[in-house]
């Protein structure tokens, strides 16, 4: 019903096609990074590694614009070049943009009477914490759908339904699409969001169905909650999974997140300190999150299950990830702990712990438009980590070799 009547609010609107643009609203974003990698980011640290510098940026020009007669309609394009510096040897005869790509490009039509909108095309899918949907913004090139999304928001209620779709082969031109057998990436996607707002709080459900590279159908359904009761900022989610690969028997895997948080003024300063629990079990599977920002800064941990199992091993372990955070803000500087103690829910030859990883973050605003960020990270490798990533058939280095790993960076992000 939300599809149809959407639908016709999208055949029914019209343009006068000589009216002139009532507003253009254009930005710019340039973010360079500069990182320490190799000892450890992504990968466990070991005697044969050493760690390397690197750098990359994105640049991103996008542009937004309305008509004046027709305030409900809107379009948005965003177009960016993402690449390591130096990556292009020779800038006067290499002139193959390969880093060059369109963002964003999309159609959002609105009609505030009956509270129906859709928006058409290229965009990002971001559901509030980017659990299950995220844009992935911490990597230069992040992450965007070709999609339609219909809304109904007749307030404190909202309500999205998406589909998306990836070609396995042009229509055009028959040529393959490589993308279409990463595991990554996704054959169908649905997905019904609903959430409804309180006062101090706010609930939504979730429900997704995908196929990606392998898998002939995946559900992922559950409920998340907020709330601001009692001074306290908290979260709980829990998701089911079921997923079916062909000529298998359905997997069944579960997701549960907790978090409470409380900031107390000391001074002039605010400080936060916040504790969180994530549980992946052995068989859930991440579907599109910004994984980034929940499981440890230095990426060990950001496709599930994959990332928690034996080299050359078909058994994963699922994961438990305790951890705190403590913010501290004064004026135009922040800083931010991160503390996390990973285990495994399933043992490696009878061991469970991974490993403490800390994650220090300190962003200073050196102008209003331009933020400096420097970040530093140490994960301390235990004995689960040494039988995870350093046994097996496909394993490249033995348990002793595993050293504590480290990796830094400096970004600095101008928008405008």
């Amino acid at each position: 019903m939300l599809a149809a009547a959407c639908c016709s609010l999208l055949a029914g609107w019209s343009v006068p096609p000589s009216e002139a643009l009532a507003d253009a609203q254009v930005n710019f974003q340039y973010r360079p990074r500069a990182e320490m990698k190799g000892a450890g980011y992504k990968n466990p640290n070991t005697e044969a590694t050493h760690a390397y510098f690197e750098a990359s940026h994105r640049a991103r020009l996008g542009a937004k614009f309305t008509h004046a007669s027709a305030p409900g309609a809107a379009a948005l394009v965003e177009i960016q070049d993402v690449r390591f510096f130096g990556e292009e040897f020779d800038t006067l005869n290499d002139f193959v943009a390969d880093g060059f790509d369109l963002h964003q490009g999309l159609v959002d039509l609105y009609d505030g009477e009956s509270r129906l909108g859709v928006r058409v095309g290229r965009q990002e899918l971001t559901y509030e914490e980017h659990r299950l949907f995220g844009n992935v913004d911490w990597t230069q090139q992040g992450r965007s759908h070709d999609a339609v999304v219909f809304r109904w928001d007749p307030k404190p209620y909202e309500m999205h339904l998406g589909l998306a779709k990836n070609l396995g082969r042009s229509r055009l031109t028959g040529t393959y699409n490589k993308a279409y057998k990463d595991y990554s990436t996704y054959r169908e996607l649905s997905f019904l969001w609903v959430k409804r707002s309180f006062d101090q709080a706010a609930a939504s459900v979730y429900a997704v169905y995908d196929t990606p590279k392998d898998v002939s159908t995946r559900w992922t359904v559950g409920p998340r909650v907020e709330s601001k009761h009692f001074g306290l900022q908290s979260r709980a989610e829990a998701y089911y999974q079921q997923t079916k690969k062909p000529d298998k028997d359905a997997v069944k895997g579960y997701f549960l997140g907790l978090t409470t948080g409380k900031t107390v003024p000391i001074g002039g300063l605010n400080a936060t300190v916040a504790g969180w629990y994530d549980l992946s079990s052995p068989d859930f599977y991440s579907l599109y999150p910004t994984a980034h920002k929940f499981f440890g800064y230095m990426d060990l941990f950001l496709a599930f299950p994959a990332d928690t199992k034996f080299p050359g091993d078909n058994g994963t372990k699922g994961l438990h990830d305790p951890a705190l955070r403590l913010t501290v803000a004064a004026g135009k500087w922040k800083v931010l702990l991160d503390a996390h103690y990973f285990l495994l829910t399933k043992d490696a030859d009878g061991e469970k712990a991974i490993g403490p990883e800390v994650d220090l973050t300190i962003p200073v605003a050196v102008h209003d438009a331009v933020t400096l960020t420097c970040g530093a990270s140490a994960l301390v490798p235990g004995k689960a980590m040494e039988n995870l990533k350093g046994k097996g058939e496909g394993a490249a280095f033995a348990p002793a070799d595993l050293q504590t790993g480290i990796w830094s960076y400096v970004m600095l992000d101008a928008k405008f």
